[in-house]
């Protein structure tokens, strides 16, 4: 199960204002209080943004090709003269 950033943040500062991992996970429905010990030292190094999802799946592709007709930067299609220079 996936959680909400707003959940976890939440939770882990709970955790950091002294409730038990252990209450918190039971409160929350989680499936273990493993969860809040990896979230909470991930938001001590690098913020909030540590418990924000991470985006899953293969990587999108690079820019597509130019439509038909364009050229792309520093080339020239068959037949186009390059300025004298």
């Amino acid at each position: 199960m996936r959680y909400s950033f707003e959940s976890k943040f939440a939770l882990v500062e709970r955790l950091a204002a002294g409730e038990t991992a252990q209450d918190l996970a039971s409160e929350a429905g989680l499936s273990s209080p493993k969860l809040l010990e990896t979230w909470a030292p991930a938001y001590r190094r690098e913020g909030p943004d540590a418990l924000r999802p991470e985006a899953k799946g293969r990587p999108g592709k690079p820019d597509a090709l130019p439509p038909s007709g364009a050229t792309r930067t520093g080339t020239t299609s068959p037949g186009e003269r390059t300025p004298a220079g």
